[in-house]
């Protein structure tokens, strides 16, 4: 390149030696002024002095050289930059006995396994060293029969059909009755006119009623085991780049090292590399509890037993009064005022329900099954 540089300089220099001869010769022709390369700047030649053609030979070749040497000495600046920034730490060598060939396509790994009773330990365990990013699993369904439990247990049974309360206008339950009244909240008393009297009324049974079943839903279905597995953190390199650097997983974790490969619901689970064919398990993220309890039936409600009290007022709002207990036996009664007799009869009841039997019970039906993609894993 800087000969070359040097003979164009040169050509350049004899143009403008012809061009001077030229307009020497030729005094009375006027000619427009031109201004001739020069291997300087516009202003004067660069090197020698002006009209000096060797000074402007020699200038022209010094800029072109130096241009030359510049433009290698920012090649040279290039390169040794380029070469601080790209420099990388050396990778880590793996030791041999960790290295092993990567496995086949569609399977992922090698990595560490982690399997066992689900909720023990809590926490799961950390990744061995040489490994991270865990990721969880589970396989096995617990799908317990408890629950669905039936119970029958009686409701709506009144008393207010079967209670009778007799008035008296003497104060010994004798004689006819001159009222009947069988109150379910505030009723009226027809026939009495004494503020005097007496009331007897027996304990009425319950009637009515039905046996109402209620059933507990089952048992919630649940994972029987967890699993875990960690990849390699690739922070160490195997010479032959066809292996992968995996050290031999450290306890809890299986010692072996094992490889996965994610399915769809739908697909059949495939076989395990020949490498990996001593243990294999499917996991899978979650399931659907689908189960339900059947129906169960009661019998008719038997028995039961009332309580309570009635109160009889000369009022016709039951506001004020004298009480009676069901089942109190003959009570005497007086109502106090002027011309006042039994006008109205309250009542307020209290319950103790029937028997109930549990005619046929009932059961767990349905099943939860696993949902989503499944993990396979297969382990040397």
């Amino acid at each position: 390149m800087g000969a070359a540089r040097r003979l164009c300089v040169r050509a350049v220099v004899l143009a403008g030696m012809i061009s001077a001869i030229v307009s020497l010769a030729l005094p009375a022709c006027q000619f427009p002024e031109y201004g001739m390369a020069r291997g300087g700047s516009a202003g004067a030649p660069a090197g020698g002095v002006p009209g000096d053609p060797a000074g402007a030979a020699d200038g022209g070749e010094a800029g072109a050289d130096g241009g030359e040497a510049g433009a290698a000495g920012n090649d040279g600046g290039t390169g040794g930059s380029g070469g601080t920034a790209g420099a990388e730490p050396a990778p880590v060598p793996c030791p041999p006995e960790n290295c092993v060939p990567k496995p086949p396509a569609t399977w992922n790994g090698p990595m560490a396994f982690w399997d066992d009773v689900a909720g023990a330990p809590d926490p799961l365990p950390g990744c061995p060293e040489g490994y991270t990013k865990p990721t969880d699993w589970h396989h096995g369904v617990d799908q317990p029969t408890e629950g669905c439990r039936c119970t029958c247990t009686a409701t709506d049974q009144v008393c207010s059909t079967n209670t009778t309360l007799n008035i008296y206008a003497d104060q010994r339950c004798e004689g006819v009755p001159c009222g009947t009244v069988s109150p379910v909240m505030c009723d009226a008393v027809p026939g009495c006119i004494d503020s005097q009297g007496s009331l007897k009324a027996a304990i009425p049974t319950p009637s009515g009623g039905f046996c109402k079943d209620t059933i507990t839903p089952p048992t919630p279905a649940a994972w029987q085991y967890d699993s875990r597995l960690c990849s390699t953190n690739g922070a160490t390199v195997c010479e032959d780049r066809s292996q992968v650097c995996a050290p031999p997983p450290t306890s809890p974790y299986l010692s072996r090292l094992c490889v996965s490969t994610v399915i769809s619901a739908d697909t059949p689970i495939p076989e395990c590399p020949a490498e990996y064919s001593k243990l294999k398990k499917t996991v899978y993220k979650t399931f659907a509890d689908n189960r339900i309890c059947s129906p169960c039936t009661c019998s008719a409600v038997t028995g039961g037993s009332c309580a309570g009290k009635l109160s009889i007022s000369a009022e016709t709002d039951c506001s004020s009064g004298v009480e009676y207990k069901l089942g109190a036996g003959c009570q005497p009664f007086t109502l106090l005022g002027n011309n006042v007799h039994p006008t109205s009869v309250g009542a307020q009841y209290t319950v103790t329900g029937g028997d109930c039997k549990v005619v046929s019970p009932s059961s767990t039906v349905g099943n939860a099954p696993t949902t989503g993609s499944a993990t396979v894993v297969c382990c040397q």
